[in-house]
């Protein structure tokens, strides 16, 4: 890349850092500890809506109305938003949100 006027390009070598694992001590570990159980969240909908930039997504919603998951992307068109939101959730109903 060329370089601007009045700056100049500074040559660094990459440094390797190497970390030791840490041992744990026979103490410190911890046999009594219980895995954490989680419940399984029911999708009760998938909201599909349009966002401010004119792309589609989907949100999935829990029974009590708050959103559990949602698509972490935008979708060119609503059938789109919807096939994928029906693939990860097949017994979930689908609505037509108002959007943002």
């Amino acid at each position: 890349m060329p370089e601007a006027k009045g700056e100049e390009r500074l040559d660094v070598e990459p440094v390797r850092l190497e970390v030791e694992p840490k041992e744990v001590k026979a103490s410190e570990k911890k046999d009594d500890a219980k895995p954490v159980e989680r419940k399984p969240v029911r999708v009760a909908f998938v909201e599909v809506y349009r966002d401010s930039a004119e792309e589609w997504r989907w949100k999935a919603k829990a029974a009590n109305g708050k959103v559990v998951a949602d698509s972490g992307e935008g979708y060119r068109n609503r059938p789109w938003a919807r096939r994928m939101a029906k693939e990860l959730y097949p017994e979930a109903k689908v609505v037509w949100g108002p959007g943002k």
